[in-house]
């Protein structure tokens, strides 16, 4: 990675806590408090398009081509 190709980057490493292990990862974000706070969300959001994709309901045989329907069975499969 490079100022160039990716922009300004921040390094980021702690030890969760009852962890072993330091967490590291490199963000865009201006604190490392928001990098944190955004990387706890991608858990969620992971386990979202993995129930859309393979267990649970696939999004992608529902053949809904309306925006706001393909919403509302998105909504009622969360």
């Amino acid at each position: 990675m490079t100022r160039h190709a990716s922009g300004p980057v921040r390094r980021l490493g702690g030890w969760a806590k009852g962890e072993q292990e330091p967490l590291y990862f490199i963000s865009h974000l201006a604190s490392a408090a928001a990098a944190c706070r955004y990387d706890q969300q991608r858990f969620r959001l992971e386990t979202f398009f993995s129930d859309q994709k393979s267990r649970g309901v696939p999004l992608h045989k529902s053949h809904r081509a309306d925006p706001q329907r393909r919403s509302r069975l998105c909504i009622a499969a969360c």
